[in-house]
C-alpha cells in the first residue's frame, strides 16, 4: 500500500527515481528544507508521477493516500479511457476496504462489467449497483449484512472527482456498493456523504461522461457505460 505517501510527498515533488523502493526529494511547503523518503510501493511512483504533472496541478488531496485503484471504462462497447482513483484509507477504512474488494472481485462479486446508471449533468456521475445497473440493488461484500454505516471523514467536495458512497434509506445511512463521482464541485454534499477517493488521473474521460447523452427525466445513459475492468494498482 501508500501507508507513508504523504501531502508533501505528492504536493511538493522535486525529484524521484524509479526504482524499487521509491526514492522521492521532498521540499516542504513551509520552507525551503528538503529531505529524502523512501517508499516501499512502486504506485507511490505512479501517484507521484501523476501529480507532478502541470494537468495535476489542483488535485487538492487530503494528508494521506493509502492505495490506488483503476477503472477502464467504455461507450458502447468502444474503449473510453481509465480512471484512476487515490484513496484515503485512513480517513475512511471501512468504506475504502469494502471498494477494493468490489474492484478487484476478491469477494467474488465487483464492479467489473457494472454500468453508469445515472449521469446528472453538472452534478455527479452515478454508478456501482451491483445487483441491478439501475441504482435500486447493490450490497457490501465485506460485511455480513451486506451493508455498513456510512463513514463521514472531513474531507470537502471541493473539485470535480471526488469519489464517495451513496446511501440507502435508513437512520444509519447504509452503504452497499453503489458510488458516485463528482462533475464539479458540490458543496451541498459536506458532511452529508462519505467522500473517500478522488480522480487522480483521467478527468478526460470524467468530463466525457459528464456529456453523454441522458433519458430526459431519469438521467440515464441513451448509450451503456460500463466498467470494462478494474482493479488495484
Amino acid at each position: 500500500g501508500l501507508a507513508r505517501t504523504s501531502l508533501c510527498s505528492v504536493r511538493s515533488l522535486k525529484t524521484f527515481e524509479y526504482r524499487e523502493p521509491a526514492v522521492f526529494t521532498c521540499c516542504s511547503e513551509e520552507n525551503s528544507s528538503c529531505s529524502r523518503r523512501v517508499f516501499a510501493s512502486s504506485a507511490a511512483v505512479v501517484l507521484a508521477t501523476l501529480l507532478s504533472q502541470p494537468a495535476f496541478a489542483d488535485r487538492r488531496l487530503p494528508p494521506e493516500v493509502t492505495d490506488l485503484v483503476y477503472l477502464d471504462i467504455s461507450i458502447d462497447g468502444v474503449a473510453e479511457g481509465r480512471l484512476t482513483i487515490a484513496l484515503f484509507g485512513k480517513e475512511a477504512p471501512k468504506t475504502v476496504k469494502n471498494f477494493i474488494s468490489l474492484c478487484t472481485g476478491a469477494s467474488g462479486v465487483g464492479y467489473k462489467g457494472t454500468k453508469v446508471y445515472r449521469v446528472v449533468k453538472g452534478l455527479a456521475v452515478q454508478l456501482g449497483d451491483i445487483e441491478n445497473d439501475d441504482g435500486s440493488g447493490g450490497y457490501a461484500p465485506v460485511d455480513a449484512s451486506g451493508a455498513f454505516p456510512a463513514e463521514l471523514p472531513s474531507i470537502p467536495f471541493d473539485q470535480p472527482g471526488v469519489v464517495a458512497m451513496a446511501y440507502g434509506p435508513g437512520p444509519s445511512h447504509p452503504c452497499g456498493s453503489r458510488f458516485f463521482i463528482t462533475l464539479d464541485s458540490a458543496p451541498w454534499a459536506d458532511n452529508k456523504f462519505g467522500a473517500f477517493g478522488l480522480v487522480v488521473d483521467g478527468l478526460d474521460v470524467l468530463r466525457r461522461l459528464g456529456s453523454v447523452r441522458t433519458s430526459r427525466g431519469k438521467n440515464q445513459p441513451l448509450q451503456p457505460i460500463t466498467i470494462a475492468d478494474c482493479g488495484i494498482i
